[in-house]
């Protein structure tokens, strides 16, 4: 009985010894100054922390995503794309397809983005300038346009 209540004391000195230890990292970590080791310490950083022009800024490859967008080439690239999805669809419906809710599925989802290519070509087309694009649809242009 004296060894159990011993190993039981034992238990109950650690468990409150590794309780200490816990408050006293987080009390010394909850008071230590964490905003100067969080500042813009690198190029990407000080792009994320700019504010709403980060989305311009390529951390990657170090390059603007604003502007050199083709309009015209971009457009066409995306209506060729708007009908390229549609290639190898009886072949993802037979291997994928089991079931006519699978088949449905699967025509519904090309559809979907057949139909947002063709929306993002009207949206190139319908622009006068690169610069009219928002930073997003300006990067989504200039990949496609870069596709062969």
């Amino acid at each position: 009985m004296k060894s159990h209540l011993s190993n039981l004391k034992s238990s109950l000195s650690r468990l409150a010894l590794i309780g200490l230890l816990q408050l006293a990292l987080w009390l010394g970590v909850s008071l230590m100054p964490m905003a100067p080791a969080l500042a813009a310490a690198t190029p990407e950083a000080e792009a994320y922390q700019a504010g709403p022009n980060r989305q311009s800024y390529n951390p990657l490859s170090g390059e603007s995503t604003q502007g050199g967008v083709d309009l015209e080439k971009a457009a066409e690239k995306a209506e060729q794309l708007s009908k390229d999805v549609f290639s190898g669809q009886e072949t993802t419906m037979r291997i994928k397809g089991k079931t006519p809710q699978r088949n449905e599925a699967i025509l519904h989802g090309r559809e979907t983005a057949s139909q947002k290519l063709r929306d993002m070509a009207e949206r190139a087309r319908s622009v006068d300038a690169p610069a009219d694009l928002s930073p997003k649809e300006s990067r989504v242009l200039k990949n496609y346009q870069g596709q062969q």
